[in-house]
């Protein structure tokens, strides 16, 4: 009986000991961000749509599913028309103005700014598109992504996004620009093609050209700065966000040339999709193992006294 509680009281410190570290690593850390990733060779695909867009009633229910199956590979970012459409804004206008067709036809897809496809297609024409696109990338400019929560100065909840240039493969010439998009749903009558929900719609934007480190154009953000140190670059936005949602925020990151002049504009690009569970899987709570220290003593105890 006297092995069992030893044991038992050697099993309660070695939880403790192995719990613990964990929790006060994630506390005391106040520089550790919720979530950040890396990269640089995901293709960009911005594709002009409209919720008046017949056609596009069509294509965009199983686009979303058809991004996901190809992983980091690609990036969906849907620009809204602004007329008629509820979920444009003017950051549609500013990105169609790099393109050659400033006023296209919906729907119209880009990857990496060019390779152009204009109406009805399939995952097929797709496909096809981002193979040329991944074959013409000659180098990825290296990206990463980190967010962290706070409060801005009037009190509300926002999220930092801090997204670096690391490994520069083009700097005359090019520009850091940042999406936060999200999925959107609609009221029934503004759904002129029957679609309500909608995915990847941009609520937020931001860009600077590396050599003057200004903003130059901004959408929905709270505040936006750029600061660079020796080849590094970053960009620091602040978006205003309701946490309850926050896992529908989706970051990308973008190093590309300021004006394409008709070649593939995109030098690096990545991703970050805001999923909690990926912090609070990391996180073990302290009453946890406390808990179990308290349960597995109290059991040395009663065994001692039976003996």
């Amino acid at each position: 009986m006297i092995g069992n509680a030893s044991s038992l009281s050697a099993l309660a410190v070695a939880v403790l000991l192995i719990f613990t570290p964990a929790f006060s690593a994630q506390q005391d850390d106040s520089n550790q961000p919720n979530h950040s990733s890396q990269g640089g060779h995901t293709i960009i695909m911005e594709q002009f749509t409209a919720t008046w867009c017949d056609i596009c009633a069509t294509i965009d229910p199983w686009l979303p599913d058809w991004v996901d199956a190809r992983g980091s590979r690609i990036t969906r970012i849907a620009l809204h028309d602004t007329f008629d459409d509820p979920l444009g804004n003017p950051v549609t206008t500013h990105r169609l103005s790099r393109f050659e067709t400033p006023n296209p036809a919906a729907p119209s897809f880009w990857f990496d700014g060019d390779n152009e496809i204009v109406g009805g297609v399939s995952q097929a024409d797709l496909d096809l598109a981002l193979l040329l696109a991944e074959s013409s990338r000659n180098s990825d400019s290296i990206l990463s992504i980190s967010t962290y929560s706070g409060v801005s100065s009037d009190g509300q909840e926002t999220i930092q996004i801090e997204v670096e240039l690391s490994e520069v493969n083009f700097e005359d010439n090019s520009q850091i620009s940042v999406f936060i998009l999200r999925d959107s749903t609609i009221l029934s009558e503004q759904a002129l093609n029957g679609i309500t929900e909608h995915h990847d719609v941009i609520v937020g934007y931001a860009e600077a050209a590396l050599n003057s480190e200004v903003i130059s154009f901004n959408y929905g953000l709270h505040s936006a700065r750029m600061a660079s140190q020796q080849s590094n670059f970053k960009m620091i936005i602040t978006f205003q966000i309701d946490f309850e949602q926050q896992d529908e925020l989706t970051i990308v990151g973008v190093h590309e040339l300021i004006q394409p002049n008709d070649e593939m504009s995109t030098l690096g690009a990545t991703s970050l999709t805001l999923d909690d569970q990926s912090t609070a899987s990391s996180r073990v709570p302290l009453w946890f193992p406390l808990s179990l220290v308290l349960i597995l003593s109290a059991l040395a105890l009663r065994a001692r006294s039976r003996r």
